[in-house]
């Protein structure tokens, strides 16, 4: 499982762990393991896209019963082989795309070459969609999502569906931070989102002591993009406002 330096961490107040017998489910298989409420119901339940290699995958789900999950169940229809390889998603995250209170899964594919396309797993809130095409298809030359410090789900214009943000590692301290906006049922394609910070200006690396670039609510409705300096000893913030970010704190 990828996603270094996140830690998920599972416990009861209620009664014991349940655990899986040997042989009957390969959580290391799963591409990521996301928290959301796939149905809606308040309870956040736990989604593993599962590979199989060969580029077959299924997503299975935990849902929440509020004192104990279900075992893991199958979630999406099963794409067999050859069909999508979902450990080319540069990540997985989790949010609501059209509004309708139900968390999907979202995956940039990197196909190489610069070629990315953005696909989505829609919630119907008792099973998913298959993975969809969700943005528009960025040729090959045109946006190497590989070059993402890190995806981040969040709510940039405050209409109540879920986007995607990109901060982008030119090299040479040089980064812009892209965003695909959902329109409900499709999203754009990769957009500027931030100013240009030129080279020399903002080392947007990989940090191992802060390994995650977060999104969260600071101010009004709008999500905000927080992303550690180099140095990691200082936050610095960028404001969402309707159009782009438009100003940082140090």
């Amino acid at each position: 499982m990828r996603r270094a330096g996140t830690c998920l961490i599972l416990y009861s107040l209620l009664s014991p762990p349940v655990l899986a017998q040997a042989g009957s489910f390969a959580v290391d298989s799963c591409e990521a393991v996301v928290a959301a409420d796939v149905n809606n119901d308040g309870k956040t339940d736990l989604l593993c896209p599962y590979d199989y290699g060969n580029a077959k995958t299924r997503t299975f789900v935990q849902l929440s019963g509020g004192t104990t999950s279900s075992a893991w169940t199958p979630w999406s229809p099963d794409h067999g082989a050859g069909s999508f390889a979902v450990g080319s998603c540069r990540d997985i995250v989790a949010g609501d795309v059209n509004g309708d209170g139900k968390t999907d899964l979202l995956c940039p594919y990197d196909y190489g070459n610069a070629k990315t396309r953005t696909f989505v797993q829609l919630s119907g809130g008792t099973t998913s969609s298959a993975w969809t095409p969700w943005s528009p298809d960025h040729g090959a030359g045109s946006f190497a999502v590989g070059s993402c410090r890190d995806i981040v789900a969040g709510d940039v214009n405050g209409d109540g569906k879920t986007d995607l943000l990109c901060p982008y590692d030119y090299g040479n301290a040089k980064t812009r931070t892209f965003v695909q906006l959902s329109g409900g049922s499709t999203s754009s394609e990769w957009t500027p989102w931030s100013p240009d910070h030129g080279a020399g200006s903002f080392a947007v690396v990989y940090d191992a002591q802060y390994p995650r670039i977060v999104a969260g609510e600071l101010v009004h409705y709008k999500t905000t993009l927080l992303i550690t300096s180099v140095q990691g000893s200082r936050l610095v913030c960028y404001r969402s406002s309707d159009s782009r970010d438009t100003d940082s704190i140090n």
